[in-house]
C-alpha cells in the first residue's frame, strides 16, 4: 500500500523515517515551554522542565523560548506544509 500511494519503496522508507522523527523532535521543542515550580511558598522559582539548570526567568530561557517558537513553525508545521505541497503536485 505504501508503494502504491507514494510511487516507490524509497519514498515509503523516507516517509516512515520522517513520521518516526517528527514526534521526537516535536516533543523536544514543546518541552522548552514547560517550567516547573521548585521554590517554597515565600520564594517562587521556576526552572525549565527539560533542563533544571535553566531558570525560566533567565535570559537563556528567553532565548530558548523564542527559538522554540520559531522551530515550531520550521519543523512540526513547516515540514508538513512542504510535504503536503510536494505530494499534492
Amino acid at each position: 500500500m505504501c508503494i502504491e500511494a507514494m510511487g516507490t519503496f524509497k519514498d515509503c522508507n523516507e516517509s516512515n523515517i520522517y513520521i518516526a522523527c517528527v514526534k521526537t523532535v516535536s516533543v523536544t521543542i514543546f518541552q522548552t515551554f514547560s517550567c516547573h515550580d521548585v521554590g517554597s511558598q515565600d520564594e517562587e522559582e521556576e526552572y525549565m522542565t527539560a533542563d533544571y539548570s535553566v531558570s525560566c526567568a533567565s535570559e537563556r530561557y528567553s532565548f530558548a523560548f523564542w527559538w522554540a517558537v520559531a522551530m515550531v513553525f520550521v519543523y512540526p508545521i513547516g515540514r508538513q506544509v512542504v510535504y503536503g505541497c510536494y505530494y499534492w503536485r
